[in-house]
């Protein structure tokens, strides 16, 4: 049984790797073109450039559209990977339960 949850537990830390990576490619964290490359004045914003939430200067076309796509298709795989991981986890966790109660 120590089996499953340890693979379950695998999975899940791949999971979360996977997570971060897929993030990292969606954001272009640490790309230095990112913080060179601004939007272009905006009528009827003030200082021009669009800002983000942050109120930094947003990145235009700093991300290709194959770059957002397979960082989006990773990011929805990671979910179902956590989430079979964890069903996983939550089934071996059941079974060794039975299993305890049918020896008492």
């Amino acid at each position: 049984m120590t089996t499953a949850i340890s693979i379950s537990l695998s999975g899940l830390q791949s999971a979360s790797q996977r997570l971060n990576d897929a993030a990292a490619v969606i954001t272009k964290s640490g790309d230095p073109k990112l913080s060179e490359k601004v939007a272009p004045p905006q009528p009827g914003i003030e200082g021009g450039g669009d800002r983000g939430n942050s109120g930094r200067p947003v990145a235009a076309g700093s991300i290709s559209t194959d770059d957002l796509t397979s960082g989006l298709i990773d990011l929805k795989l990671a979910e179902f990977s956590y989430k079979a991981s964890a069903r996983v986890l939550k089934i071996a966790n059941e079974i060794e339960g039975y299993l305890i109660d049918q020896f008492k």
